[in-house]
């Protein structure tokens, strides 16, 4: 058979494009691992002009100088939620309970003091219930005693007073998922590692674990988390020699998941791409944010607004592990990014993939890219910005650990912007037109 020359030429032009698009994602992995002194990092992008793309930059450990690799599994803290959301969301399609049914209807024998039994799940899942979180109370035993194995009741004697009324304000809490674990353990009557597994881990395939409720494989490593050890507030030391019982014990329903962003990546496609986890009504529910939350804060999920594109979101943190996730639904974008480093910004890698993939031939037009609204450069004295755009737009400079350095608003025209208080390095810009980030550029000061 003989294929015509023009379907020739566009296979190998599109082949071409994503060979060369994926290396501009992993230059991009590269150069904020390095600028932003990273332990390790390991991103997964699914994207109509790439497929799929896995890619990792630095290392699983500094004492050894391990590299990561893409079966390397991360703490992924509150992403977590996003999870117990989508199995809270099945019961709900499987007419085990209403999302408006209170505590006492779906714990009846439960009672505790800090708990308003007139709590319903839904003010659970989307931080309205105004519980007061657990997590700082377990911060400090998990401290004093990190190889503990924390039950899921015992967790419940942690908990602080509420700080409001329920459906009184926003306030997110990591007693909220504690008590939705609860709830699904006590109507599926199975540990909630099970349900995971069956409901949503076994379609993604292994690379996915609630720990330590469930072992993890020796063909799976694990990233080495990294904190401030010493209190220099400098370096990130290794960790591993503490153990990790304690706190993802302690964090189980709220932020106790190890994977890979491979899995991370797949479990987002699954929810939004293929749509095979939740039914059209049950995903309608749960992107639906409540009215409370100033960041549009849904059940397990966040909606935001970057580079002029609608995301879905959820970031997580755990001792020595950072990561974030994003979907952009006009582009069928989704994207992962974990970290084995404390208080890393994750998020600002995972958006300066999402502006490689926007800003390439596939996604926008030549005409579009061409226009540069924004134009940045280094000065003797500090940063001229030159600003094409007819509107105001705020510049915020983040060091290469992610703290906010300085916040200004350039007008239409030229500015020079002073950076004397700044030290000679390197520096993140992140640009925003009406609080909506419409571009990341980093920038060397000399």
């Amino acid at each position: 058979m003989r294929w015509p020359a023009t379907l020739l030429i566009w296979i190998w032009v599109a082949t071409s494009a994503g060979a060369q698009l994926s290396q501009q994602l992993q230059d991009v992995l590269h150069q904020y691992q390095k600028t932003l002194n990273i332990i390790g990092v390991s991103a997964s992008v699914a994207a109509p002009q790439i497929g799929v793309w896995n890619g990792t930059a630095g290392w699983i450990d500094t004492l050894n100088g391990t590299p990561l690799d893409t079966n390397t599994l991360f703490g992924i803290g509150s992403i977590t939620k996003t999870v117990t959301a989508v199995v809270a969301l099945q019961l709900w399609e499987e007419k085990v309970w209403n999302l408006d049914d209170p505590i006492a209807r779906l714990l009846p024998s439960f009672h505790h003091p800090f708990i308003d039994s007139s709590i319903t799940l839904r003010q659970l899942l989307n931080h309205t219930s105004g519980l007061g979180d657990y997590a700082r109370a377990l911060d400090s035993v998990a401290t004093i005693d990190p190889g503990a194995y924390w039950h899921p009741d015992s967790l419940f004697s942690l908990i602080p007073p509420p700080i409001s009324a329920p459906n009184d304000t926003f306030y997110y809490s990591n007693t909220n998922y504690l008590v939705v674990g609860k709830m699904i353990i006590e109507h599926t009557n199975q540990p909630l590692s099970r349900c995971y597994r069956q409901r949503i881990f076994s379609r993604l395939g292994p690379g996915i674990y609630l720990f330590p409720e469930e072992a993890l494989p020796a063909d799976y490593p694990l990233a080495h988390p990294h904190y401030d050890l010493d209190g220099d507030r400098r370096t990130m030391e290794d960790a591993s020699a503490i153990p990790l019982i304690a706190r993802f014990s302690g964090a189980w329903a709220a932020g106790g998941i190890m994977a890979t962003a491979k899995q991370v990546r797949s479990f987002i496609d699954s929810l939004f791409r293929t749509q095979t986890l939740l039914s059209p009504a049950a995903l309608q529910e749960m992107l639906t944010p409540s009215a409370l939350s100033r960041y549009t804060y849904a059940l397990g999920i966040a909606r935001r607004t970057v580079f002029n594109t609608p995301v879905w979101v959820h970031g997580g943190s755990i001792k020595g592990y950072a990561a974030f996730y994003l979907y952009a639904p006009e582009h069928q974008i989704s994207i992962a990014v974990l970290v084995n480093q404390q208080k890393a910004p994750v998020r600002l890698i995972a958006l300066a993939l999402l502006q490689t993939l926007l800003n390439s031939p596939t996604t926008v037009a030549p005409t579009e890219r061409s226009a540069q609204p924004i134009e940045i450069r280094a000065a003797h004295n500090g940063i001229c910005i030159a600003n094409h755009t007819n509107d105001t737009v705020e510049l915020r400079v983040y060091s290469l650990h992610g703290a906010l350095l300085g916040i200004y608003d350039c007008t239409p025209g030229t500015k020079t912007i002073p950076t004397l208080q700044f030290p000679r390095g390197t520096y993140i810009l992140v640009f925003r037109q009406h609080h909506i980030p419409i571009l990341i550029e980093q920038l060397f000061l000399p």
